[in-house]
């Protein structure tokens, strides 16, 4: 399960002033196909729950959820950063955006303390599930 916790390596990139990728792609648009991936699959993951015998899965889902709810905290840091950055220079307006920057300061502070909470919420859980690991498991 470490395997899990290890952050996986940075996608190469190129140094240029619009910080595009490597392959040219447009990083909005990759930004954006990977967070249509992540409801999918977070959509597959809720049906995978009905079947009753699915239960023998939950503590390395739970392990699985820990580590993408970690993932998602950094990802939120990352963009709230840039999206402040952003917005205390604009490009294309001249009104005052500070109140626009609190808000979304704010925000997006709330949504990674939640996502970190509910990370260390699925890693109680698991300890909590081990002394009935084998009921679970058993099918």
């Amino acid at each position: 399960m470490t395997a899990l916790m290890e952050r996986t390596k940075p996608m190469s990139r190129t140094s240029t002033p619009r910080d595009s990728f490597a392959g040219g792609r447009d990083p909005a648009h990759e930004l954006y196909d990977h967070a249509a991936g992540l409801l999918a699959t977070a959509q597959a993951l809720e049906a995978a729950t009905h079947p009753p015998a699915a239960v023998a899965a939950i503590a390395p889902t739970l392990a699985c959820m820990e580590t993408s709810l970690v993932a998602l905290n950094g990802a939120v840091e990352r963009l709230g950063r840039r999206a402040l950055q952003r917005l205390s220079a604009p490009l294309l307006t001249t009104e005052d955006l500070r109140p626009v920057r609190a808000d979304v300061s704010l925000n997006l502070g709330r949504l990674a303390g939640i996502l970190e909470q509910s990370a260390l919420v699925c890693a109680t859980t698991r300890e909590a599930l081990e002394p009935a690991a084998a009921e679970l498991t058993a099918i």
